[in-house]
């Protein structure tokens, strides 16, 4: 399964940031808006990621949670309602390093914020449970 298309512009940052629905989980806020053009072409939606400097020390460290979140993303993204532009902004936690931690975190909060599809929310749902249960 392939990434979905990017944001890349500061102005689609903004307007999600500042009118989209915020849904924060330890380390990880989502900010979630209908896409502008999803009406009109069916679209999927996209995605964008902030990881600043401030927030994270160090660049490795800072990169390597940006290719933490993409693969967290491109595994669900498939059971992501469509139409849905979506911010995941990072912020500081001293776990962040570890890929099942990072992928629970982002499942929470997309099942809180009900984005994912019925399917979707099923196995979400068994991948918290056996999560908690190898605990």
């Amino acid at each position: 399964m392939r990434l979905p298309d990017r944001l890349t512009k500061p102005a689609e940052f903004l307007r999600i940031t500042k009118k989209g629905a915020r849904y924060r989980q330890n380390f990880l806020t989502v900010y979630i808006s209908r896409a502008v053009d999803a009406g009109a072409s069916g679209g999927s939606g996209r995605v964008g990621f902030i990881i600043t400097g401030h927030a994270v020390k160090g660049s490795v460290k800072r990169n390597r949670i940006r290719r933490l979140l993409r693969e967290a993303v491109r595994k669900w993204w498939s059971l992501i309602k469509p139409g849905n532009d979506i911010v995941l902004k990072a912020g500081t936690s001293p776990y962040i390093d570890h890929a099942d931690y990072v992928e629970r975190i982002f499942i929470t909060v997309c099942l809180a914020a009900g984005i994912l599809t019925d399917h979707g929310a099923v196995l979400a749902e068994g991948f918290l449970n056996r999560e908690a249960r190898d605990l």
